[in-house]
């Protein structure tokens, strides 16, 4: 099973969609909203999780300032229903599952992009 934590601006209906579907979601929203991003890191570290966002400070963060956690998902989906969100995301945790430790994932509406860390 995959653990995520889900930033603070991952929309509350795609974390449900997800723990609909037997992911283990932990919410910034619902927990800690209002924490920097150097906090959800380290709550993600705690988790042992994968952190999905929609903030690109985390690509700056993670490969900058070499701060990392288990991987980042970076969903770009612009113009799609968060229903739409929620299945590309879904979709992407399982097809990707064995790709996504040790790694920043840009997830646009056509493409997947996986960057390995090397730190």
């Amino acid at each position: 099973m995959i653990r995520i934590v889900a930033d603070e601006n991952v929309d509350h209906n795609i974390v449900i969609q997800l723990r609909n579907n037997d992911f283990d979601v932990y919410s910034i929203l619902e927990n800690n909203a209002g924490i920097s991003d150097l906090e959800v890191l380290n709550i993600t570290k705690q988790y042992n999780a994968i952190l999905l966002t929609a903030d690109k400070d985390f690509g700056e963060i993670a490969f900058k300032n070499k701060e990392m956690c288990k991987g980042i998902v970076l969903y770009r989906l612009h113009n799609q229903t968060n229903i739409e969100k929620a299945n590309k995301i879904q979709n992407l945790l399982e097809k990707y599952q064995s790709h996504l430790e040790n790694s920043f994932v840009v997830l646009n509406k056509d493409k997947v992009r996986i960057i390995k860390f090397n730190f």
